[in-house]
């Protein structure tokens, strides 16, 4: 499981790989951060500046993916793990602070730190947040599978499957506001 930096962040997040020996470190199973257990998934272990080390049990998407990564975001406190398509934001300094990310089934995550975003995308949609949360939702990129494949000073540029020219578009979307600049056949 990669662990991306791409922004600063206030704490040290690692790959963990069973709960047997922290006993003495809070355990934490999400969705709900909830101490008595949940559903397998990823584990890391974060260590905020502020406060004592925990440990998350992030759950599986349950229309999962292959998509599974760590992330710093652009609020230094916060951290992301996408668990088979699933992904989480958490506070690191204080774990019982979180949400999902609103995005389906997460197939792709790039950062943008020229414009303070960490941008999600589904099968039909991309969603950007930032320091305060989330920024935008784009409209319906694609019918079937989003990749990701570049940001520029403006954009983000997708590739997507459109079912009435069934062929691939590209598709480039505003790192302003989510919308769409234009759309072409691949």
């Amino acid at each position: 499981m990669p662990i991306q930096r791409p922004f600063a962040s206030d704490y040290i997040v690692e790959e963990f790989r069973e709960f047997a020996g922290c006993e003495t470190e809070e355990r934490l199973f999400y969705p709900g951060a909830s101490p008595f257990g949940g559903r397998d998934g990823l584990m890391v272990r974060v260590a905020p500046a502020t406060r004592q080390s925990w440990v998350g049990c992030f759950a599986f998407g349950l229309a999962g993916t292959d998509t599974n990564v760590v992330t710093t975001c652009p609020n230094p406190g916060e951290l992301c793990v996408v668990s088979a398509g699933d992904g989480y934001i958490v506070r690191a300094d204080d774990p019982q602070s979180w949400e999902s990310v609103r995005c389906g089934r997460i197939c792709d995550v790039k950062a943008a730190p020229a414009h303070g975003l960490l941008i999600f995308a589904d099968d039909t949609n991309v969603v950007a947040y930032g320091c305060d949360g989330l920024q935008w939702q784009s409209p319906r990129v694609s019918s079937d599978g989003v990749e990701l494949v570049a940001v520029d000073a403006e954009c983000v540029e997708i590739v997507g499957w459109h079912p009435s020219e069934q062929k691939n578009v590209r598709v480039f979307v505003s790192l302003q506001d989510g919308e769409i600049l234009s759309r072409a056949s691949v």
